[in-house]
């Protein structure tokens, strides 16, 4: 990885570095990804580097080629177009109607893989997120 990914927070880190980790296992020689609701950094395109990536957002980005302004409710390609999709952080910020469908569109654009990460409102996620504070205090001494 590159010295600009190590200045992310370990949490972005985390996530990005886990889905690389599943469209790798997928053992393609150049998968074709969609990035649902990417942001404008394209830090998957840093992680899978042999990976043939399409960035969408509901939000125009100009001077991409690799941009495709859409909401993931709707997604304007073709079933099965690619190997795989991910959606990191992006859910939540979506109406609670419209999530459901954002996921069902997202299978039917994927042949291999779906990837969705956010995070959940449950006290489980509560009490991890504490104890991962915990231990972000204890080595750097401050809290995250």
């Amino acid at each position: 990885m590159s010295t600009e990914l190590e200045g992310i927070p370990f949490d972005h880190y985390q996530r990005y570095a886990a889905t690389a980790a599943l469209v790798d296992a997928l053992a393609l020689p150049a998968a074709t990804v969609l990035e649902v609701g990417a942001n404008r950094q394209r830090l998957l395109a840093s992680f899978l580097p042999r990976s043939r990536l399409v960035f969408s957002d509901l939000h125009e980005q100009t001077g991409a080629d690799d941009f495709v302004q859409a909401d993931a409710s709707a997604l304007p390609f073709v079933d099965d177009r690619f190997d795989a999709v991910v959606a990191l952080d992006v859910i939540e910020h979506m109406p609670v109607h419209l999530r459901a469908k954002a996921a069902v569109e997202m299978a039917r654009v994927a042949t291999r893989l779906v990837i969705i990460a956010c995070p959940l409102d449950q006290p489980w996620v509560h009490a991890a997120e504490h104890e991962a504070n915990d231990v972000w205090r204890n080595h750097f001494g401050e809290d995250y």
